[in-house]
């Protein structure tokens, strides 16, 4: 669906389908008329979808070379380069490490830089990003689980011009490019009751708001 009044009133696109299952997609404006969709898939990696006139249409789905467990990704322009954060590990085929790349060429071919998360235990597991852009840092939000430490949130912000150049503060190595950014955790543990997703865009509605300065968990 597609507004261009705001979001007063809303317009259906045509169906698209993809060969395998699919869900939890995301919609990325890359200049001009153009819009890109992403989906998640059992294929280990997100299929895309391309429109030319706002999203009132979308052509045909396609397989594309951003790996990815079956889990959503996000993606975001920043000038004429796209940003993913994904769950690239399709070898163990687990959500971790919650990673980022970029694309130079309109999202053809992808391009590893870095992990949001700091390394953890591989009973660790990070999903559901969400990412607000505000001027030249990328504020990125997402889902922890911790075995039994349980569930959690978590948020980085990031310097996007560091990230693309290969810095970082935890190493000025590419290879090894973990991000520390800012974090925040609620107080008490999530019970898998709980809407998570729904707490997750509340927070996120928090940081746009307070421009990442500071968070508190607004229920």
């Amino acid at each position: 669906y597609r507004s261009d009044d705001n979001g007063a009133t809303y317009a259906k696109s045509n169906i698209v389908n993809v060969a395998t299952s699919q869900g939890e997609t995301s919609v990325v404006w890359t200049g001009g008329d153009n819009v890109m969709l992403s989906t998640r898939t059992t294929d280990g990696f997100q299929w895309f979808t391309k429109s030319t006139d706002n999203g009132t249409t979308f052509g045909t789905p396609f397989m594309s070379t951003l790996k990815s467990v079956d889990a959503p990704a996000q993606l975001v322009a920043y000038g004429n380069t796209l940003i993913a954060v994904h769950n690239p590990n399709t070898i163990d085929n687990v959500r971790l490490p919650l990673s980022i790349s970029k694309s130079i060429d309109g999202g053809t071919t992808w391009t590893l830089i870095g992990n949001v998360n700091l390394p953890r235990p591989s009973y660790y597991r990070y999903a559901y990003p969400s990412i607000t852009l505000d001027g030249d840092y990328m504020l990125v939000s997402y889902h922890e689980i911790s075995g039994d430490a349980g569930q959690g949130l978590k948020f980085s912000k990031i310097y996007v011009p560091d990230l693309l150049n290969g810095i970082s503060s935890e190493s000025d190595s590419p290879n090894n490019l973990f991000l520390k950014g800012l974090t925040f955790d609620k107080s008490e543990t999530i019970q898998p009751e709980d809407n998570v997703l729904g707490a997750l865009g509340k927070i996120q509605a928090q940081i746009n708001k307070k421009n990442g300065a500071d968070f508190s968990y607004v229920g």
